[in-house]
Order: structure tokens, then sequence, then C-alpha cells
């Protein structure tokens, strides 16, 4: 008996997931052949260790700018976007392969992350609602809401 049902494709997500984890381990046999496997797994812990210390210094610099964003000392154009794709590229040197430490170390760059914000900033802004004003604060002020009109009452 035939299946007349069309065959699943695997998912977009997953066949992506399968190329990356196929480069991790072919990049790793590639640094072990070069460096041995000691100098490999050493080099992992020591690229590991550095994405923690810049995890954690990205959290105190990010408490520290929201602080002057919230002081109004400095503009926040950009800043959870910045912040976001520099703690990503700590997360990526702190998840095991070489090729994950490469993405990481990229989005370390600030050059890049500038590159990236500029093109995501223009995509958020595409999407913004049609019916949506931006206004610096010295163009709106705050009305508090009076007593409502009265309907007129249908008899």
């Amino acid at each position: 008996m035939l299946n007349d049902q069309p065959q699943r494709r695997p998912p977009l997500l997953l066949i992506g997931f399968l190329i990356w984890t196929l480069a991790e381990i072919v990049t790793f046999m590639f640094v072990v052949h070069q460096i041995g496997w000691l100098g490999a797994v050493l080099l992992q812990v020591v690229v590991s260790l550095v994405g923690f210390r810049l995890l954690r210094s990205l959290g105190l610099q990010a408490g520290q700018h929201l602080r002057r964003v919230l002081e109004r000392d400095t503009p926040a154009d950009g800043v959870m976007l910045h912040g976001m794709l520099a703690a990503l590229g700590a997360l990526f040197m702190i998840v095991p392969g070489f090729v994950s430490d490469l993405v990481g170390m990229a989005l370390s760059a600030p050059s890049l992350r500038q590159m990236l914000a500029e093109r995501f900033g223009a995509m958020a802004q595409r999407r913004a609602a049609p019916g949506m004003i931006d206004l610096a604060p010295h163009e709106w002020s705050h009305v508090e809401p009076g007593p409502r009109p009265r309907e007129p009452r249908d008899n």
C-alpha cells in the first residue's frame, strides 16, 4: 500500500544544529592534530574561562551603563542590543567548541556589534507600528485625566 502523505522534511533548525556539530567536531580534530590532545583541551578551558570573565565584566558594565541612562547622562540608543550581542559572544566562548569560540570572539569585537546593531536596529524600525509617533521629551507633556464627559442618553 502506497503512502499518499507527503514526506516530512527535517526542520531547518535541526539541520543547522547538525551542521554546527559536525563543524565543531572537524575543527576540534584539526586543532588536536595541530597542537595535540592536551593542548586542545587546555586551549578550550582557557577560552571558556575568558568567556566567564567577559560575561562578568559585561554584567558590571551593563549595570553602570543602565544607571547612567536612567540618570539621563547618556543616550539609550542601541544599549540593549550591544549588551545582548556582547553577552551572546561571551556565552559562545563559554560553550565548548572552537567554532563557537570564534563566533564568540567575533561578537566581542565592538566594530562587529556596531554593524549588527545598525542592521538589526534598521529592521526593528521598519517593523515599528505605523501609527507610532516618537517624540523627544521636550515635545510632549503629561496631562492628568479629568472628569469624563457625559455621553448623551438615547430616550
